[in-house]
């Protein structure tokens, strides 16, 4: 892992529910750590039909050091939502994380 190819600062965000006093609940984000990551080229995958037109899958992959991150959870990174896919923590000392940017 190259620690100097680590130039991104990142924010992770986990969802979390909370219930009201009358069996309602709420879905909110919850700030869980800011490192630094790598932002690694991004992948063009399978199209998926939405309506009538076909649309192109980009996903992203980041490397960061290990820490504790889910499918599920949110990224933000420079003005960009990315929610995560994927978590590969098989090579000691790295994760990689693949995730799609969230349109806001």
């Amino acid at each position: 892992m190259n620690i100097s190819a680590m130039r991104t600062r990142v924010e992770l965000y986990e969802p979390v529910e909370e219930f009201d006093s009358i069996g309602g609940s709420t879905e909110s984000l919850v700030l869980r750590k800011t490192c630094w990551a790598e932002f690694l080229r991004p992948r063009f995958g399978n199209s998926t039909v939405q309506g009538d037109a076909e649309v192109q899958v980009i996903t992203q992959g980041i490397r960061m050091r290990p820490t504790q991150v889910e499918r599920g959870w949110q990224i933000i990174a420079k003005d960009h939502i990315y929610e995560v896919l994927h978590v590969d923590n098989s090579k000691p000392g790295e994760i990689i994380i693949t995730a799609q940017e969230v349109n806001h």
